[in-house]
């Protein structure tokens, strides 16, 4: 049941729920960065009240994406800092657009 749980967790984290969605990306940088052995640094330059107006589908697709990222740079890059940067875009359309930077110092590989 613990597994099961774990998995669900995973893809449908109950913090995105129960907190602010940044506080849930930083929980997942902070448990990453804890496997990884590598340091984070998160800027969020959105307002809370524009990434609470995201549906709870995009709130999960984006936060998926950053969780999915840092499992990536745990497996393979062998980076010692990532950073992690979610800004709103400047767009003309009336949507809110958000811009996700996410940069490690990764080894290079030949």
């Amino acid at each position: 049941m613990k597994a099961v749980r774990e998995v669900m967790e995973n893809l449908s984290p109950s913090l995105i729920e129960h907190l602010s969605f940044a506080s849930a990306v930083e929980d997942c940088l902070r448990n990453a960065a804890s496997r990884g052995g590598f340091k984070v640094k998160f800027k969020c330059q959105c307002s809370e009240e524009s990434l609470d107006n995201m549906s709870s589908v995009e709130k999960i697709l984006l936060y998926r994406l950053i969780q999915e990222c840092c499992t990536n740079v745990c497996k393979h890059a062998q980076a010692s800092e990532l950073k992690v940067n979610i800004d709103s875009a400047k767009t003309d359309t009336p949507q809110e657009t958000y811009c996700l930077r996410i940069v490690d110092d990764a080894k290079v590989w030949m």
